[in-house]
């Protein structure tokens, strides 16, 4: 963790766990082998235009997983909950 700097135009950093669970929820950062399980649901305009984004092709939503995995250790990225 680091802590932020204005005068450099620095934001703080946070170190975030693996994964999170709660009893029997666990939340994980999404993988690879997830794209073709969630990828409808951002085309769907009930799902992901309620949310007002864009349609995401399965292979957009892969190119943005390999860059997450390079960012991971200085942001903090959504987490998936998983059927532990």
């Amino acid at each position: 963790m680091t802590g932020a700097n204005p005068e450099a135009g620095l934001l703080s950093t946070y170190a975030s766990p693996d994964d999170l669970r709660v009893d029997e929820l666990l939340l994980r950062p999404p993988h690879a082998e997830d794209v073709d399980i969630v990828q409808p649901a951002f085309v769907d305009p009930a799902v992901g235009g309620e949310a007002g984004m864009p349609p995401f092709s399965a292979e957009l939503l892969r190119r943005f997983l390999r860059y997450a995995d390079a960012r991971v250790d200085s942001t903090l990225f959504s987490l998936l909950a998983d059927d532990a």
